[in-house]
């Protein structure tokens, strides 16, 4: 197993991830990459003062890197057929329905579900899945309480997750 966070440096992350690849070798009956990487970035309204850079970061956390450390790996394992390769991109329903207040984190998202399907069909001999598991108990959930204003309808979709009991 390879743990990788790149929640500051994408670059770094995907070096060390091509690095530890190489190490890993080729000798294995099954390979494979779980993208579960996300970030929501910082609420964003049409005010918001640094929605660039909310936009940015989500953009290179979400979908950039994943992307990028799909690519490595299917290039890496693409050329042997002696082994079963799976990659799967953790999603999320904001990648299909919309959030108002997460513009960044659902455009990502919905960014990385395609460039996993992209991926798919110039990797055929890979198998792809994007999975929305459902809301997870995470430290992204954390934040939805910390950054979002009580009275926003996206915190009460929220509260009301934890409430039921649906957090898994």
């Amino acid at each position: 197993a390879i743990a990788n966070d790149f929640n500051e440096d994408g670059g770094t992350a995907v070096e060390r991830f091509k690095t530890a690849l190489g190490r890993a070798g080729r000798s294995y009956k099954y390979a494979f990459l779980i993208n579960n990487a996300g970030t929501m970035g910082l609420p964003m309204t049409p005010d918001t003062a640094d929605f660039l850079d909310a936009a940015k970061k989500a953009s290179v956390v979400n979908v950039a890197v994943p992307m990028s450390l799909a690519n490595e790996y299917c290039k890496y394992f693409g050329i042997t057929r002696k082994m079963k390769t799976t990659v799967v991109n953790v999603s999320s329903i904001a990648a299909v329905q919309p959030v108002s207040g997460w513009a960044a984190y659902c455009s990502s998202k919905a960014g990385a579900d395609m460039a996993h399907r992209v991926l798919a069909q110039e990797y055929p001999m890979i198998r792809f899945l994007n999975y929305a598991p459902g809301p997870l108990n995470t430290r992204m959930q954390a934040d939805i309480f910390e950054l979002m204003d009580e009275a926003s309808p996206t915190r009460g979709f929220a509260e009301d997750i934890v409430r039921s009991g649906k957090l898994l």
